[in-house]
């Protein structure tokens, strides 16, 4: 009897532990490339990351996206929180998708602006 009591408080401890660990996610940002997120799109996609580029917008539809200057680009959402950085040099954190039919975006969580455009 206190043999099985022992196993089913490990059994009980493992559980926790189990769950625990589930719970943990590593929503570290990885820095990366906006050349590297267009080739790695599908291994990349739900990763939080961390990327640098200057913000292009379109009115219609209105949309918004970050690209280098090789036009490797990425969608911004949502469009309203980057529509009035038009030509500024960004660092953006947020969690990349990667969508067959949709694109490439990232759900923007913070964004910098690196430098202004020179007149």
């Amino acid at each position: 009897m206190r043999d099985v009591r022992l196993l089913m408080i490990l059994g009980v401890l493992m559980l926790a532990i189990a769950g625990l660990s589930a719970c943990t996610t590593d929503d570290r940002p990885e820095p990366v490339t906006l050349a590297e997120l267009v080739a790695e799109e599908a291994r990349l996609d739900g990763t939080v990351v961390l990327v640098e580029g200057t913000v292009r917008t379109y009115d219609d539809p209105p949309h918004s996206w970050i690209e280098d200057p090789e036009h490797h680009r990425v969608e911004l959402f949502p469009h309203e929180r980057v529509a009035d950085l038009a030509g500024e040099r960004v660092r953006v954190e947020g969690r990349f998708t990667f969508d067959p039919d949709r694109g490439r975006g990232i759900d923007v969580e913070a964004l910098e602006v690196l430098d202004t455009p020179q007149a």
